[in-house]
């Protein structure tokens, strides 16, 4: 189906994502350096990490919050750190604030 409308629009699947947050960041690196770090880490690819603005933390190092698909955040957030250049950040999987349809009660979810 893509091949027929390719001109015209972009097919694509939705798909579940998760959001991370990653600290421990140096200054030094790019946002394309952390995207790529989580791309290989997690097996999907760069243009499904999407990377926030890193902003510094205390100490000094920053912190990025990061949404990529559900099941390559697993694999990233498996060991607890990910090495992003020369460092070795910490990453955390941040839970969705989600409300009940029924009782419009707020409710926590984990992907």
């Amino acid at each position: 189906m893509g091949e027929v409308v390719k001109e015209y629009a972009e097919v694509g699947r939705p798909e579940i994502s998760t959001d991370m947050r990653i600290s421990g960041l140096d200054e030094s690196l790019t946002l394309d350096e952390v995207r790529e770090a989580v791309a290989m880490k997690g097996g999907c690819s760069t243009r499904e990490v999407t990377v926030g603005e890193v902003r510094p933390g205390p100490g000094g190092m920053g912190g990025a919050v990061v949404r990529c698909p559900a099941w390559a955040a697993r694999k990233v957030a498996e060991g607890g750190r990910i090495k992003v250049g020369w460092s070795l950040a910490h990453v955390r999987v941040l839970s969705r604030r989600t409300h009940c349809f029924r009782s419009e009660e707020l409710q926590y979810t984990e992907d």
